[in-house]
């Protein structure tokens, strides 16, 4: 469990302008098909990723906490994988990290997560859990959550996972068909609350921009995406 420290103070901007790495299931139980792919127009598969990109990328399973590593292989557009999501209450997380790149002064890395859960509600588990991800963006609400009402809020925080530290940075949220439609407002604790009006498949993307302190004028970037469902 993520715990309330100290707030990072760090130079960041707005989320980077390149299309964003996210992951998009195929299926909602049983065998689910995951497909990892690089886009500017979420849910839909963009261009795709090479396997060779990955560092890592693993499936964990909350109840009880098992982490399983996979291997992506190259589809058309996208990396899949596959991840068994159980008809019970429980809540299966998948992840993938890509090895960092230089493009001009800047060394980025990409981090994606999504959500997954059989049935027409969120399971009252623990789920609120850090997959050692990088650059983690972690909701922050418990027990069940059905279709949600109009104006119903759910509250999100960023973790850089090398120090560890929640990171007071922007955050955005994308809904399938209709593209960015919010960002985020942050409390005093770093954390941001974003309204949601329906069901429908949803991306909260954050970017963490810091100087690198081993090269002069050279930036370390970080762009996380946490992909899920409301029902």
């Amino acid at each position: 469990m993520i715990k309330h420290i100290a707030v990072a103070i760090a130079l960041t901007v707005a989320p980077a302008a390149f299309a964003q790495m996210y992951i998009v299931p195929e299926g909602d139980c049983g065998a689910v098909t995951l497909h990892v792919t690089r886009g500017t127009d979420f849910p839909n598969l963009g261009e795709s990723i090479s396997a060779d990109r990955v560092k890592d990328a693993h499936v964990v399973r909350v109840n009880p906490v098992e982490r399983v590593i996979v291997t992506p292989t190259a589809g058309p557009r996208s990396l899949d994988f596959s991840a068994n999501v159980p008809d019970r209450e429980e809540v299966v997380m998948a992840v993938v990290r890509l090895k960092p790149v230089v493009s001009g002064n800047e060394t980025r890395t990409e981090h994606a997560k999504t959500l997954l859960f059989c049935g027409a509600v969120t399971p009252r588990t623990d789920w609120q859990l850090s997959t050692d991800l990088g650059l983690e963006i972690i909701p922050q609400w418990n027990g069940i959550r059905p279709k949600m009402k109009q104006g119903d809020k759910m509250r999100f925080i960023v973790v850089d996972e090398a120090t560890p530290h929640l990171l007071d940075i922007p955050m955005e949220l994308y809904r399938a068909g209709a593209g960015r439609i919010a960002a985020g407002v942050r409390d005093q604790n770093g954390g941001m609350d974003f309204p949601y009006g329906e069901p429908g498949r949803y991306m909260v993307t954050a970017t963490f921009r810091r100087p690198d302190p081993k090269q002069p004028e050279h930036w370390l970037v970080d762009t996380s995406t946490l992909t899920f469902e409301i029902k």
